[in-house]
């Protein structure tokens, strides 16, 4: 099971490190990409001046905003006394060490006469001492809300299509002939990634697969399977109601590890059927439901019953 952390956990990781952190800190920076969106929180936060680290090693920093900013407001480095480095993640360290070569080569941070520390937000058990600031252990495997279409975790996942890499059809474009198959041709992708997609999941009926596939091929989607709901129409699919069942049952004779699936109710369907994790772009929420969980439960709700009749028959 995956260790999931959403926007708004980070948010509280954040507001929770802020008491841990020197006094003196007066300046956030982010490393690009991700290090950004922690940096720009806690800046905010401590209501503190804050840039990137590519404009730090120019000596510049962001302005205030338009509703913060002075006339004579100094842009400059040398006014700060302890410049805080945060990325979002520290895990093997290189990423962390290739920023502090950068610092120490740097003509504008050798001139620098301040205090400068190195933090990350989530960091995997063991490195909290290889950090001026830690502010929460994450252990591996994890994946993030900010960082989970583009991560390599998809190489060992099952993707629904429509409402996860494209908007989902409209009541009139969804019409099982010729308008959904324009929808099928024209809708614009939403997701980009660099990694290789285990298998797509789909409702979608079988008589569209020409159709799916070269979408998916134009969109730039390289993937291993392609799997679609056999059935002859529509009618059918909504009469039998099957569409969380029918991903369930190919999640859990699959090797995957999760399935990006876009409806609340059917995520849970299929996290409760299969025991595996399912990520919902409907609530950007990880549903990992352990099948032994779901057993015990179960197990407990008869012998409560049981007991329950056994008591009334008594009396």
């Amino acid at each position: 099971m995956y260790n999931y952390r959403s926007y708004h956990d980070l948010s509280l990781s954040v507001w929770n490190a802020i008491p841990r952190l020197a006094e003196d800190v007066d300046l956030i920076v982010g490393v690009p990409r991700s290090g950004m969106i922690p940096a720009m929180m806690l800046a905010l936060y401590m209501n503190l001046r804050a840039t990137s680290l590519d404009m730090l090693l120019l000596g510049k920093v962001f302005s205030s905003g338009m509703y913060r900013m002075n006339e004579n407001e100094d842009n400059s480095i040398s006014q700060f006394k302890h410049i805080l480095i945060l990325d979002d993640t520290y895990c093997s360290g290189r990423a962390m060490e290739k920023v502090h070569k950068q610092v120490q080569e740097s003509q504008v941070m050798q001139a620098y006469k301040g205090k400068v520390s190195y933090a990350a937000v989530y960091v995997t058990p063991g490195n909290e001492d290889k950090l001026d600031y830690a502010f929460e252990v994450c252990p591996l495997p994890r994946v993030f809300q900010w960082n989970i279409f583009n991560h390599s975790v998809n190489s060992q996942a099952c993707f629904d299509i429509d409402g996860v890499v494209c908007r989902d059809p409209s009541s009139e474009e969804n019409d099982d002939g010729e308008k959904y198959k324009v929808f099928i041709r024209t809708v614009r992708h939403r997701i980009e990634t660099i990694h290789h997609i285990s298998q797509f999941v789909s409702s979608r009926l079988e008589k569209y697969r020409k159709e799916t596939e070269e979408w998916l091929h134009r969109s730039g989607y390289e993937y291993g399977k392609l799997t679609l709901l056999d059935l002859p129409n529509k009618e059918e699919r909504v009469r039998l109601g099957c569409h969380g069942s029918f991903k369930a049952k190919v999640y859990e004779k699959s090797s995957e590890t999760l399935f990006y699936e876009s409806d609340k109710r059917q995520a849970l369907e299929i996290a409760q059927q299969t025991g595996k994790d399912v990520f919902c772009t409907e609530n950007m929420t990880l549903y990992s439901i352990p099948k032994q969980v779901e057993k015990a439960q179960k197990k407990s709700f008869f012998k409560r019953t049981f007991l329950k009749l056994i008591k009334k028959a008594s009396n």
